[in-house]
């Protein structure tokens, strides 16, 4: 019988940056004269300690969300699964987190302007020019892969050609904008989609999904990065 692979282990820089900002924690309770000799003798009472501190360095309520779910990953990593309750248990006038926007809304995720930014950073510039595109006309990722600039208000798919219709009537200059600037990518790259050479639409969607994953991971750790700066 063939052997399944192991799950996909944690990257090393986030498991290292994890483990550190739970040291970090320990540390917070020593200088609050709450020392453990033991890191796997934390309590309840521990994590409320840390919220206090939190709370009155006044870190962003996202921060402490963040640390706060951290701490209840570590308690079950310690053998204490359930020991420490959601944050609005011990914190009821907590703001609430904000709701992520449907992908599939008009706009959706790619009016996200840090990704967008750091897309327009990488090596292939395809999958800032997927996401653009997909701003600006609200297509699907699958319709802007095959747009093709010059064709975009007479092109076959009508489903397509409506909203580009739309889009121009909301806003031209944006559109003029995006198209002249696709068409002049396209021009670089030498093909006449954003569709990469050979690739199927099913290859070519889960290589821009795929990439995307990567970048919000990196963003993440960024974002994780200045927390423990801030912390």
């Amino acid at each position: 019988m063939r052997r399944q692979p192991d799950p996909t282990p944690l990257r090393n820089d986030l498991f290292e940056l994890r483990c550190k900002r739970v040291a970090r924690m320990y540390k917070f309770l020593e200088a609050e004269d709450r020392p453990l000799t033991n890191a796997e003798d934390l309590t309840e009472a521990h994590a409320v300690v840390l919220l206090q501190r939190w709370r009155r360095e006044k870190l962003s309520p996202a921060t402490i969300r963040s640390q706060w779910s951290l701490l209840r990953v570590w308690a079950e990593a310690i053998g204490r699964p359930g020991m420490i309750k959601s944050l609005s248990v011990y914190w009821k006038e907590a703001p609430k987190a904000s709701k992520a926007k449907d992908a599939a809304a008009p706009g959706g995720r790619h009016k996200d302007s840090r990704l967008l930014g750091a897309l327009l950073k990488s090596r292939d510039r395809t999958h800032y020019w997927i996401e653009r595109t997909c701003q600006v006309l609200r297509i699907s990722v699958q319709q802007a892969l095959f747009l093709a600039p010059a064709t975009a208000l007479d092109g076959p798919d009508p489903t397509v050609v409506a909203k580009v219709t739309r889009a121009m009537a909301r806003d031209a200059e944006a559109c003029k904008e995006l198209l002249e600037g696709l068409t002049h990518f396209l021009s670089e790259c030498d093909r006449p989609t954003l569709n990469w050479p050979d690739s199927s639409a099913g290859h070519a969607l889960r290589k821009h999904e795929n990439h995307l994953a990567y970048v919000r991971r990196k963003l993440r750790l960024d974002e994780d990065i200045s927390d423990l700066v801030l912390a």
